[in-house]
């Protein structure tokens, strides 16, 4: 089992507000537009039409829909904003991100590593050539996010919702020790590494919502892969939301997150 120390990742820094005017009200032209067609689209009863395609994800009118501010995001609204952040942050931050999707990942923790699940994934790539891996995972409506640190040899949790699921760590770490095999012929080092849980600091009642649970993975990803302090409280949300949906049609990141950009 994967060594774990609890922690707090809202205790230092704060996220800058969203509300920098003329980003936020191109932001806001470019949604409204998009949201006008997706609802005349939805009128026509046309909810499975393709609106765009990136790298393979198909997006549907019904996975924009999960943006909208009462639904949790899906799975396609997440590896598709997760995929943007790689490509993103990878050029930005000089640091090699990648990313394990999340249908992949929930038949992971499920099913605490089966070789034929795994196979595939690993197969296409090493995970030991990146930096950083982003690691979405849903469990009963809850969203959180395991990072794995290749270059310090830890795996992070960060779950807004306080749930403890550690064992989630010990999943990926058994995936990673099968990619590690795979492609080196030999076990991973377990014991030299560790799993951090990033819990709430204080104020636990200030946010318990598993709808926005898949928004503040969007934003955990983010941030740690532009290397920026987060602070992140839930009335950010649905300027998160908004940012997620311009992104996604703009098919880069709106606004993106840089050490300039956070104040202390």
């Amino acid at each position: 089992m994967v060594a774990i120390v609890r922690d707090s990742f809202y205790k230092q820094g704060v996220l800058a507000s969203l509300r920098v005017m003329d980003h936020e009200r191109s932001g806001e032209v470019i949604s409204t537009l998009h949201y006008e067609q997706i609802d005349s689209l939805k009128i026509c009863g046309e909810v499975g039409k393709i609106l765009l395609s990136e790298e393979g994800i198909q997006m549907r009118v019904r996975d924009f829909e999960t943006i909208e501010g009462n639904k949790s995001l899906g799975d396609v609204i997440i590896n598709a904003y997760l995929h943007l952040i790689c490509e993103h942050y990878s050029i930005t931050s000089g640091t090699k991100i990648a990313r394990i999707e999340s249908f992949v990942a929930r038949r992971i923790v499920d099913s605490h590593y089966d070789p034929c699940i795994a196979k595939a994934p690993i197969s296409r790539r090493s995970l030991f050539e990146y930096d950083l891996v982003l690691v979405p995972i849903e469990k009963c409506l809850n969203w959180c996010l395991v990072v794995v640190d290749i270059r310090d040899k830890i795996l992070f949790l960060y779950d807004c919702n306080h749930v403890k699921r550690s064992y989630y760590l010990d999943a990926i770490l058994d995936h990673m020790d099968a990619c590690h095999r795979y492609h080196y012929g030999q076990p991973l080092k377990k014991d030299e590494w560790i799993g951090l849980v990033k819990t709430r600091a204080g104020r636990t009642k200030h946010y318990k919502n598993e709808i926005d649970s898949g928004v503040f993975v969007c934003a955990y990803a983010e941030h740690i892969s532009a290397d920026c302090k987060l602070k992140f409280f839930h009335e950010f949300t649905r300027h998160y939301r908004e940012k997620i949906f311009v992104s996604l049609f703009n098919k880069s990141i709106w606004m993106p997150k840089s050490r300039e950009f956070v104040s202390s």
